[in-house]
Order: C-alpha cells, then sequence, then structure tokens
C-alpha cells in the first residue's frame, strides 16, 4: 500500500509548511488552484490560519524579483482557495443520504421524546432521579448526556446495544447489563421515531454509507444511502486523534488522501497511516523539554505576573516585537479571565481566539433576564432585569416611564423599604410611589404577550420572542464597523437563526413540545449559549488559545499557562457511562491515546525553534494543591528528581508580588467640603461619633445626605424592624384593648395589628426571612401582652 504520509519536520511551525507544500504541489505557474482540495484540520482557527498563509504564498508571488521591473509588476498569481473543514465536519462531505441528516435540535426533540415516552422503570435505571414531568429543560439535558454518549461509540463503530456483549468480554466485574440495556431500548425508540419523522441521525448515516462501501446489508433502517465516494483529494493537517468510522471512510478513498505530518520522517514509526500519534510509540518517547524553558509559580495571579515578566523580558531583548507575535497557551482555559485582566492594566491587547461565548451577549442576558422575571414574578427578578443596559433605553422610550427620572433609585428604596417577594399585583408605600412602581412593572410586563404562561407548540414561540427582541433593540442604530455594534449584531443574527430553525418545525410532530414563554426562551437559549462570537478584527493583539490549537499556531514566542496534571495532558476519568477504563475496553479514546496525542503535540513545539515558556502552578483559585503535569517530568531520572524538588521543595518563584510595570493609579481629585448653610446648631451623639471617626464622612453623611442603597436586602434591617414594632404599638395604643385585662383579647389584638402592619409595609408575599421576623416578633408581642394584662389588672 503507497504511503501517503508527508513529513514536514520539527524545526519550524507547522502551517506555513503546509501552506508551500499545497503551492508546490498544486501550483501551476500563475495559478495556485486548490478548488479541487479538501483540507482538513482538527480545529477551525487552523483552517483560517492556513488560508491567510496560502493568500501570503499568493501575493508573494506578484513580487518575485525581475530584471524587468514592469513585467514583474504585472505578474500575477491567483488564489482559488480550498474548501478546509473540520475533522468532525468531513464525514458528510464524503457520502449522500437520501433522507435528510437531523439538525441538532431535531435530535435532541426525538430523544427528549424517547426519554418522555419510556416506562419508568427503563429511565430509572439510566437516571436516579429523573426530572418532574413538568422540568423540560431537565430532559433535554439528560437527552443531551444520552446523545453523546451516541456520538463517543458511533466514532468507534459500535452501537448502543452491544456495549453490555463486549464489555461482559473483557471485565469479569462488569454488573451494568440492566442499564445498558435499558439505554439501548432508548436508543432504538429515539432511531425509530427519526425515521418516521422522515430524518435521519448523522452517526446512522455515516454507518449506513460504510456498510454500503463494505457491501455490508446492514443499512441501520436508511435505504439507497450512497456509497463513500469524494472528487476532491483530500489533505489531513496534523490529524493527531481520528475516529475509527471516519478513519475507515478515508482508507476507502485510497489514494486521494495525503497525511502532512508536523515531525520528521525519522520519527515515522510514531504516526499511523492518515497521521495519527499511535500509542505505544509514544509511550515509550521521552519528550525532554529543556528546564529552562519551565517556570513554576504558585497561584493563578502568579502565571499572570509571570506572563507579563515573561513579556517584559522579551520586549527588552527586541523591541520590535509586536503583540501579534506572540500567542498565549490556555493549557487551564479557566485561567483565562485573570490573564486577560493582568493585559489589560498593561494596555495590552488580548483576544482569546475562541470568541466571547454567546451567553455574555447582551440580547441573550436579556431574554434569560425576561424569563427568570416571567417564571417567578418576584421583585428580585424585576430589579435584575431593570439592570440590564438596554433595558434604560426601551424605557426610556415608553410613554409610561420616560417621565420617572430615576426608576433605579426608585427600585431600590423600593425594596429596602418594602422587602415584597413575590409581586402580588399590590404595590406599597406612597401613592406616587405605587403609580411609579407600577408604570415601569406594566413597561417591563408588556415585553411578553399576555398569555405567555399559556403552552403552545414550540414553533409558536419564535415570532413573540423575536418581537420581544425587536421592541428592545428595534430601535438602535448600530453600525457593524464599531467592535461593540458588530457583536450585538452578531448575536442578535445567531439568536433570529436559532428561532427561524424553530419556527420550521412541524407543531403537530409528536416530538415537538408544547412550552410556555419561558420554557420557549429556555431552549432557545440553551442552544445559542454555547456558540461563541468572534472578536472583531483590530489592532494587533495577543491572541489565546486552547492547547490543542497550539501545534497549529505559527507566533514566534508561545507562553503556555496551567501547565499541570489533568489539563495537559487532558484526562477524563470520572464518565456516567463511560469512565476510563471502559473506554479502554470499547477502543474509544482514552486517557493513553490523549497522552500520546498531547506528547506528540509537545514535542513538536518544542522543537519549533520559537521562543517557548511552558508556566506551571502550584495551587488553583482556590488554594487546592495541583499536580505538574507529566510532561513536564518526562526525562532522565536525575533531571525528573531536579524537577520534583523544584516543584514541591522551593518556595515558588514570584510570589503574590506584582511586576514592577504595573502602572499607576491615576490621582483622583477628592472634592473639597462646602460649609452648610444654615452652620450646623446640634448633633446628634451617634453623629458626633461619625465626626471623630472620620470628619470627611461626616460631611458626606451628615451634611451632604450621601448614603448607599441597593436592591440587595432580603431580610428587616433593624430600623425597620423597629418601625414595624413601632407601628403595632401605636395601633395598639389607640384601640379599646389598650385599656384591657383580657390576656387573651390583648394577645389577639396585638397579632391581628401585627399581621395588617405587616401587610401594609411588606405585602403578602414577602421574603422568606422577613416571614421569620415577623414570627420572631409575634413571639415578642405575646409575651408582651401578658405583661400589659397584668398592668392593667393591677390598676396601672
Amino acid at each position: 500500500m503507497e504511503d501517503r504520509r508527508v513529513f514536514l519536520g520539527w524545526d519550524g511551525p507547522c502551517p506555513p509548511r503546509a501552506a508551500a507544500w499545497l503551492r508546490q504541489r498544486y501550483g501551476r505557474g500563475d495559478l495556485l488552484d486548490l478548488s479541487g482540495v479538501i483540507v482538513v484540520t482538527p480545529a477551525a482557527r487552523a483552517g483560517r490560519r492556513l488560508l491567510e498563509l496560502l493568500t501570503d504564498v499568493a501575493a508573494v508571488e506578484n513580487k518575485v524579483a525581475s530584471d524587468d521591473k514592469t513585467r514583474a509588476l504585472n505578474k500575477t498569481c491567483v488564489l482559488v482557495p480550498p474548501t478546509i473543514v473540520t475533522l468532525g465536519g468531513l464525514p458528510e462531505l464524503l457520502y449522500q443520504s437520501p433522507l435528510p441528516v437531523a439538525g441538532e435540535l431535531q435530535a435532541d426533540l426525538a430523544r427528549v421524546c424517547a426519554l418522555r415516552q419510556a416506562p419508568a422503570e427503563v429511565v430509572s435505571r439510566i437516571v436516579v432521579e429523573p426530572p418532574a414531568t413538568e422540568d423540560w429543560q431537565g430532559w433535554l439535558l439528560v437527552a443531551r448526556d444520552l446523545a453523546q454518549l451516541d456520538a463517543d461509540l458511533a466514532g468507534q463503530g459500535i452501537a448502543v446495544d452491544q456495549v453490555a456483549d463486549l464489555a461482559e468480554a473483557e471485565l469479569a466485574d462488569f454488573i451494568e447489563r440492566p442499564r445498558w440495556e435499558a439505554l439501548g431500548a432508548l436508543q432504538t425508540a429515539y432511531e425509530k421515531t427519526m425515521l418516521e419523522l422522515g430524518f435521519v441521525d448523522a452517526h446512522r448515516a455515516r454507518a449506513a454509507a460504510l456498510n454500503a462501501s463494505l457491501g455490508s446489508g446492514d443499512s441501520g433502517g436508511v435505504e439507497a444511502v450512497k456509497a463513500i465516494h469524494c472528487d476532491c483529494d483530500i489533505v489531513l493537517l496534523a490529524t493527531l486523534e481520528i475516529s475509527a468510522v471516519t478513519r475507515r471512510m478515508l482508507e476507502l478513498l485510497g489514494p486521494r488522501v495525503t497525511a502532512l505530518i508536523h515531525a520528521p520522517a525519522t520519527e515515522a514509526h510514531r504516526f499511523g497511516p492518515l497521521g495519527e500519534a499511535l500509542i505505544e510509540p509514544w509511550a515509550g518517547h521521552c519528550v525532554n523539554v529543556p528546564a529552562e524553558v519551565i517556570r513554576i509559580v504558585d497561584r493563578p495571579r502568579d502565571q499572570a505576573y509571570q506572563v507579563l515578566r515573561e513579556l517584559e523580558r522579551l520586549t527588552t531583548k527586541d523591541a520590535t516585537l509586536s503583540p501579534d507575535q506572540i500567542t498565549l497557551g490556555l493549557g487551564d482555559e479557566t485561567l483565562t479571565p485573570t490573564l486577560r485582566r493582568m493585559l489589560d492594566l498593561q494596555s495590552i491587547a488580548s483576544r482569546p481566539a475562541a470568541g466571547k461565548p454567546m451567553r455574555q451577549a447582551r440580547p441573550v442576558m436579556l431574554l434569560a433576564a425576561v424569563g427568570r422575571f416571567l417564571a417567578s414574578d418576584r421583585l428580585d427578578d424585576l430589579a435584575a432585569l431593570l439592570r440590564h443596559p438596554d433595558i434604560a433605553d426601551h424605557l426610556q422610550r415608553q410613554h409610561a416611564t420616560a417621565a420617572i427620572a430615576d426608576w433605579l433609585t426608585l427600585l431600590d428604596s423600593y425594596i429596602s423599604d418594602h422587602l415584597q417577594g413575590r409581586l402580588a399585583g399590590e404595590w406599597l408605600g406612597r401613592d406616587r410611589v405605587q403609580r411609579d412602581m407600577k408604570a415601569v412593572y406594566d413597561a417591563v410586563l408588556h415585553l411578553a404577550p399576555h398569555d405567555h404562561a399559556r403552552p403552545k407548540p414550540l414553533p409558536d414561540w419564535s415570532q413573540p420572542i423575536a418581537e420581544l427582541l425587536d421592541r428592545v433593540y428595534g430601535g438602535l442604530s448600530l453600525r457593524r464597523d464599531e467592535p461593540q455594534d458588530a457583536q450585538l449584531i452578531r448575536a442578535l443574527q445567531n439568536i433570529t437563526e436559532t428561532l427561524r430553525v424553530q419556527s420550521r418545525i412541524d407543531p403537530q410532530a409528536v416530538t415537538t413540545p408544547h412550552l410556555s414563554m419561558v420554557q420557549a426562551i429556555t431552549l432557545t437559549l440553551m442552544q445559542v449559549s454555547e456558540l461563541e462570537l468572534p472578536h472583531p478584527a483590530g489592532d494587533a493583539a495577543v491572541e489565546m488559545l486552547g492547547w490543542l490549537e497550539l501545534q497549529l499556531d505559527d507566533a514566534p514566542v508561545l507562553l503556555v499557562t496551567g501547565v499541570n496534571e489533568g489539563a495537559i495532558p487532558q484526562s477524563r476519568n470520572a464518565d456516567a457511562f463511560l469512565p476510563d477504563r471502559m473506554r479502554s475496553v470499547l477502543g474509544l479514546p482514552d486517557n493513553r491515546s490523549r497522552l500520546a496525542r498531547d506528547k506528540a503535540m509537545l514535542t513538536a513545539i518544542a522543537a519549533g525553534g520559537r521562543e517557548l515558556v511552558l508556566i506551571a502552578g502550584r495551587r488553583d483559585a482556590d488554594g487546592n494543591p495541583l499536580i505538574p503535569s507529566r510532561l513536564l517530568l518526562d526525562c532522565p531520572r536525575e533531571e525528573q528528581v531536579r524537577r520534583v524538588m523544584d516543584y514541591y521543595g522551593k518556595e515558588a518563584q514570584h510570589q503574590a508580588a506584582p511586576p514592577l510595570l504595573l502602572p499607576g493609579v491615576d490621582g483622583f481629585a477628592i472634592p473639597m467640603p462646602v460649609p452648610p448653610d444654615p452652620p450646623i446648631s446640634k448633633l446628634r451623639v451617634t453623629a458626633f461619633a461619625d465626626y471623630l471617626a472620620c470628619p470627611y464622612r461626616f460631611y458626606l453623611k451628615h451634611v451632604r445626605k450621601l448614603g448607599s442603597l441597593d436592591d440587595r436586602a432580603v431580610e428587616l434591617d433593624a430600623l425597620l424592624y423597629g418601625t414595624l414594632a413601632h407601628e403595632v404599638m401605636r395601633r395598639f395604643g389607640k384601640s379599646d384593648l389598650a385599656t384591657s385585662h383580657d390576656e387573651g383579647a390583648v394577645i389577639a389584638e396585638l397579632t391581628r395589628l401585627l399581621d395588617q402592619s405587616a401587610l401594609d409595609l411588606v405585602g403578602d408575599e414577602p421574603c422568606p426571612a422577613v416571614m421569620i421576623q415577623c414570627e420572631q416578633l409575634r413571639q415578642r408581642l405575646v409575651v408582651l401582652g401578658r405583661w400589659q394584662a397584668r398592668q392593667v389588672a393591677e390598676g396601672w
């Protein structure tokens, strides 16, 4: 069999060498025609970078030196770009299915339908505590766990109902056959539902195409599927991990497939026919990262400080170094906020390649806040919604609320004064406060239709949700060339596309759920929240990449943080269905295969001639101890002992002290006090104590009358508690029972007045803590009532 592997070597970054190989292989004079080529990359970012380099290759052709300068300037090189896909998207380019392949939403709905229709004893074998009947979100989360399980198994060509037999053959202590039989029954019901709807699951379609190519009669219920076929050349770029099904598809294409491997030909025995990292050959390989590139620090903030020190060192050595020549690797992606914050303090632009999570986008946060408010009708959820920055503009455009000068202060005062829990339709306080609060409440409530709680088919909610967004964002003037506007536009487009997909679902289908608007919003957000918003292009910035993307990055400087066990190499031990031992038995990617992959990656990165720094921490953000990556200890024994002692036996390098290049805080001009008019003539004792403590704070509090106000109160403070008690006594003092010696009647009157006063102050659905405080006051009033009756009986 012809070896279709091309070894690009280790002595340089991979992407430029891949671009050069494509130019040499497919270039024809002034034409670089890659229209008949599919380039497969492990991640999307690598594909984008390769396209940039191919464009540069074409641009260089325009500047070829020549004795005839005029002719050289007229020389052109035309680039026809290739099709670039990730490994996960490749199989759908290699076959044609007679049935439409179901999208993620349709598949999710079918799995939820199979779960909800399954007998209770079947579901209980899989989920110890199944979600409540009305908890549609809970059912969807279970369905997605099952979808991930199916994807893991299908990638290896294993059906769910085969797992029990395979496990029993290898594991003497395997006792989970009933559970896997239940999983198999659910999978069968799911696949049957999909076919009845006229769709096919992507994994079943791939298996059917593979079987058709191999001459197997098993089509998985998918008839007339076409065999694996491709008219394009397929170029695999540093694909160290390939699923079994995808590998079999590529093997059927034979000479059409070429694997570009980021390693020298002397390492050929460590790679499979398609460039995948082989477990056993890599297990015996010693990475031996140079000790001078390793940095050991203590906590996450120290890792950020170390990054700044390295940048200071590098820019001192090379003043021309720009941010876009630096890549910041994220072994542990939870470090991202800390690192970005520290870079921002230095005015160093940074850009996570993964982009901004959609769950942080303004429209997504708005829909989430609206959903919580509609579901609970609680005052704290109303407060959270009114805090959303885009609601302010909406309220200002409403006639009823435009006249309210400071409705946030109004809200804070109302919550602090009344501590209502659930809104019951009655507003408390003075007439103007009641009127203004009702106007704000109604304006927010009008964002949703009046029948928002009535269950409807999911597609019926697409238009109302779109109209909600239009009420808030429809009047804004947005520009695509403004970074913030561009992200808002993209977020709205993502939500709109999701709503469009939902609107096309057959409302009569058995899988279509009937939901309230709140549930429909939740389902919509579950689909969009994991998407990413690309950071807008702009000035040069430090690129922040995850570990799996670093091998296909070609920046001359690479700083890798979070080089600790569990992150590099990645480990996956705990799993509800497929722990690592089970994955090994079934031939799925396990910790051993991940170790081989990560060894291959780090070896290539370390040998690439770049400026490399590997930073490991001793503790996480909560102070829990961490373990150094085994790849840092993969070295000769004498050096290994030294590195362990460096990690555990010495004080952490560069403790919490920040680097010297942190800028000073700009001066803040403190306003000078203005003498009161008229002058202060008397003071309370507590105010005099405030003056002795700090004259300036005394001035702010007692002269300017400044104070803190927020909506976080959940219980009566001492002042409000005393006010409630005094109000009860004031009303009792004016009642006919104030002079009664009937103990029972006095106690009954005090408790009645407490209920009445509490109703006036906090409404009939106060916060839980307030209810407890009222009961505590009730007990005190019972004691007071007995004392009061005795005093009257004694003649007082």
